[in-house]
């Protein structure tokens, strides 16, 4: 069993190793997503407004247009591609972290090339891990509204049952 002492230098170590690959990593991904993000943004909010069919969207138009089928697909899309760039850049790291058979480290270019051919799986993976989670959040947004109308629902019930009850008790006793 390792020591924390031992652990602790091992670690410091491994850092010193990998910092300038994972420093270069960092650059080139934060340049990389600067240069991704800003059109695929516009695009998307230009999407959204042709999608809707409206020249502007407020909050409730937004919160409308979200539970339509194209505004899901919306959100499909564009929370797929957010969690894709945190899925590389994630994959970037460890690609960087993990040593290869002959106990080399990798370099940043090596890793963004790899992260490259793994793209695919890994918008695969965004699309199904977005896509499971929408529908959880339907099935949430589902049983809290069957949850607040028997909320809403049972004291009208209790009313009605104790109005009934006092009715009758008032016809018996008039007998």
């Amino acid at each position: 069993m390792i020591s924390t002492r031992h652990l602790g230098a091992r670690l410091y170590r491994e850092i010193r190793l990998h910092l300038r690959p994972l420093l270069s990593l960092h650059v080139y991904f934060a340049i990389l997503v600067v240069a991704l993000l800003a059109p695929v943004t516009g695009w998307l909010l230009t999407a959204t407004l042709y999608l809707s069919g409206e020249s502007m969207i407020g909050n409730e138009d937004l919160l409308r247009f979200v539970v339509t089928p194209a505004g899901l697909v919306w959100l499909l899309v564009s929370g797929s591609l957010g969690v894709l760039l945190i899925f590389l850049q994630h994959a970037g790291m460890m690609l960087i972290a993990a040593r290869d058979d002959a106990s080399r480290a990798t370099s940043a270019w090596i890793a963004l090339w790899q992260m490259a051919r793994r793209l695919p799986v890994l918008l695969e993976l965004a699309l199904l891990q977005v896509g499971v989670h929408l529908l959880l959040a339907g099935m949430l947004v589902v049983n809290g509204w069957m949850y607040v109308r028997w909320m809403f629902a049972l004291p009208a019930m209790l009313v009605t049952r104790i109005v009934g009850a006092i009715s009758r008790s008032r016809c018996s006793g008039l007998r």
